[in-house]
């Protein structure tokens, strides 16, 4: 009984843990987010992913783009988290950023 109990443990853990690294996504960076205001929840660009349209306010230091520099739209391949923020629910935050070559 005790090892049943203690299988049932495991298992309702392995279920529950919850993969906490970022996803690894293609998508395509559409456009600038060219709103000002005094708060973070304005500026940055707007990226497709997974049929959706997030916003983020920063490429990563180590991604090598300069936005400015490339053609939108740009395809990429992120690594990326949604951030919770009273900014709403479209803002997300990205540690990985290469761009992404079509054959």
């Amino acid at each position: 009984m005790k090892k049943l109990l203690l299988f049932c443990i495991v298992l309702i853990s392995l279920v529950a843990c919850k993969k906490d690294s970022n996803s690894l996504s293609q998508g395509k960076i559409i456009g600038y987010d060219y709103r000002k205001c005094a708060s973070p929840c304005c500026g940055g660009f707007y990226i497709q992913i997974d049929n959706a349209t997030y916003r983020c306010l920063e490429v990563p230091d180590n991604s090598q783009l300069n936005l400015s520099e490339e053609t939108l739209p740009l395809n990429v391949i992120v690594g990326w988290k949604k951030v919770e923020t009273s900014c709403g629910d479209d803002l997300i935050s990205i540690d990985y950023m290469r761009k992404r070559i079509d054959h």
